[in-house]
């Protein structure tokens, strides 16, 4: 499984509590159990990304959990610097190997990207 973050360039800004722009992910699975899931997150800062934090199967649901992180050669002052509540694409790709019926994406993101959302940061698609 691979997660493709946007760069920088593809960002626009979106301020919390406006729900202008909502995180979401599009779910497509073709014939060979191959996943695509795109959409678009929010960034706290421009060092930021997303990346797999674990993944596992329970019962008839499998889950990826989606952990914000950020870049290791950033400074703290370049995070700071680059704060902010920013807005861009993202694809998740990947295969479903398991006999499982529900695919949850849950975003590991400290809540900060969802002020004043009902959301509970939790995505779910049949399979």
């Amino acid at each position: 499984m691979t997660v493709h973050n946007s760069t920088i360039e593809d960002w626009v800004v979106s301020p919390p509590g406006t729900n202008y722009r909502m995180d979401s992910l599009e779910l497509t699975v073709d014939g060979n159990k191959v996943f695509t899931a795109t959409g678009g997150l929010h960034y706290r800062d421009k060092c930021g990304f997303f990346g797999v934090n674990h993944l596992y199967v329970r019962g008839s649901t499998a889950t990826i959990s989606l952990g914000y992180s950020h870049d290791p050669s950033c400074s703290e002052s370049k995070i700071r610097d680059g704060a902010g509540f920013w807005y861009g694409p993202i694809f998740v790709a990947g295969t479903l190997n398991g006999d499982f019926d529900t695919l949850r994406i849950a975003l590991l993101n400290g809540n900060t990207n969802f002020d004043g959302s009902t959301s509970d940061h939790t995505l779910e698609f049949e399979v």
